[in-house]
């Protein structure tokens, strides 16, 4: 039995969720938490609310309403959201004048000042004199120095990459769309260089995808390691440290807002000690589901950061994903292209939104969401077979009685155990692969109920416990109806001796 911290990238409350958000880091670890429960480990599930983001702030200025106040109330609706979506977190902290999360802040500079990591220095930072803004994340736009695509100056959706201010090209303000002149602004900065031996055999231990170990190493070898933490003059969140206070940008808090959601998690449930017994532990994997855009924050920053805290657990392990489309065009909310997930769910079901999503999943490469494709694949396929599984079960429930696997399903069974176990370990998880296999078991199934068989129940029961992290209302419904054995089932999912099960 392990212990895991499992963590999403926080949300930016300056809207509410479309399919682009839930297809990615969300599903991903909502599967995850469920598998890792029904293997019997120990696991904490946290997320937070990005409340102090540049891009609140840019939000609230255009609709003309207080930071705060829209950086509430989105955080409330992606929250709701989260939950119709059966995504459902031990914890989800909302940031604004939260202790928890300015403790945790104060914590980790800190550690990394008694380190001795932390310098600082005069720099060249945009600023807009006609809007009165400062350039460092929402309020400019210009190209990237590492891959030249359009970025913001903190960090580049394409390349992932922390852009460095003064070599970016055409950096424009968002608001005037003219050529931001520069001050020069003292500014403290985390010396990562540092931790470049440290990262290496760090990511050698917690395996990643292929394409995040390509940019641990392309960032260690080439890029530029001297990484500012504030933003003087701006926006971000008013730490007082050592009796000064300090405005501190939200990409340094993310580690911070998932420790104080774990502590606040804790004393919510009284039960304090959880907190130390989680972090404290070397036994604990931190595994971090996250789009590849925020690579730098979650792969070079925050396990930097957090070997500096002594007797914290090391282990941790971040996820990534690619962007999903929509219809062949990106998710924008500016020009109406998005599927809000609450408008789709007035439509589908949760199960079926989570299955699809699972399947189109980017979790290696760009995927494509077309809404026709998924009508025609629930009115085709999930709805028709969620029937005729039912009417089966109706019409065969003394087969749920038990579970006997004859020697015609035997091989079956034990090969999607076999790969369900396969895609449901950190080093090798894919929710994509884990909905592909249940679509193929879901077709053996349908083709042996079109051909007439029976004593199709304990295939059934192994399809229904393997799917449950996927869709879980389904599993559920089914599993209570028809007195199934799941624990007796998770044995056997877990072991690997043959398929023989009493």
């Amino acid at each position: 039995m392990g212990k895991y911290i499992v963590t999403i990238a926080p949300p930016t409350p300056n809207g509410n969720l479309h399919l682009g958000h839930i297809s990615g880091p969300f599903l991903a670890a909502d599967i995850f938490n469920r598998i890792r429960r029904l293997k019997n480990d120990d696991v904490i599930f946290v997320c937070y609310s990005d409340d102090y983001q540049d891009y609140v702030v840019r939000k609230a200025m255009q609709q003309n309403m207080g930071r705060f106040e829209l950086a509430t109330h989105f955080a409330n609706r992606i929250d709701a959201t989260l939950k119709k979506t059966n995504i459902h977190l031990d914890w989800f902290l909302k940031a604004y004048q939260n202790d928890f999360y300015k403790d945790a802040i104060a914590f980790f500079y800190k550690m990394a000042a008694e380190k001795g990591v932390l310098a600082s220095r005069d720099c060249e930072v945009p600023y807009s004199a006609e809007d009165n803004v400062y350039g460092y994340e929402a309020f400019a736009r210009g190209t990237c120095n590492y891959c030249g695509e359009d970025s913001d100056p903190s960090q580049c959706e394409a390349c992932a990459n922390s852009p460095v201010m003064e070599k970016m090209g055409d950096l424009l303000s968002i608001f005037s769309q003219k050529k931001m002149g520069f001050e020069t602004i003292n500014r403290e900065y985390l010396r990562l260089d540092h931790y470049k031996d440290y990262l290496k055999n760090h990511f050698k231990r917690n395996i990643v995808r292929e394409e995040l170990q390509q940019f641990v190493q392309e960032v260690i070898s080439n890029g530029e390691l001297d990484w500012y933490i504030d933003r003087p003059r701006a926006y971000g969140i008013d730490v007082e440290i050592n009796g000064e206070t300090k405005i501190i940008h939200t990409w340094f808090s993310g580690l911070a807002g998932y420790y104080a959601a774990t502590k606040e998690y804790a004393h919510h449930i009284g039960n304090p000690g959880l907190h130390d017994e989680f972090w404290k532990s070397t036994d604990t994997r931190i595994v971090n589901f996250l789009g590849f855009d925020c690579s730098f924050s979650h792969a070079i920053v925050y396990p930097s950061l957090l070997s500096n805290a002594p007797g914290h657990t090391a282990n941790w392990a971040p996820i990534t994903n690619r962007f999903l489309k929509l219809e062949g065009g990106d998710f924008s909310t500016s020009r109406g292209h998005a599927i809000w997930v609450d408008d789709i769910l007035e439509e589908v079901s949760s199960d079926a939104l989570r299955y699809y999503l699972a399947i189109v999943s980017p979790e290696y490469q760009v995927e494509n969401f077309e809404k026709q494709k998924f009508m025609e694949w629930l009115d085709h396929w999930f709805n028709p077979f969620i029937e005729q599984l039912g009417n089966y079960m109706e019409k065969h429930a003394d087969e749920f009685t038990a579970i006997n696997f004859s020697d015609a399903s035997s091989s079956a069974a034990a090969y999607y155990r076999d790969t369900w176990n396969r895609y449901t370990e950190s080093a090798t998880f894919s929710i994509g692969k884990l909905a592909q296999l249940q679509q193929e078991f879901l077709q053996t199934l349908k083709s042996a109920m079109d051909a007439g068989q029976s004593g199709l129940g304990s295939l059934i029961q192994v399809y229904l416990v393997m799917g449950k992290p996927i869709h879980p209302e389904l599993s559920e419904k089914l599993i209570s109806l028809y007195n199934i054995k799941e624990p007796v089932l998770v044995n056997w999912l877990l072991t690997d001796s043959n398929v023989k099960v009493k």
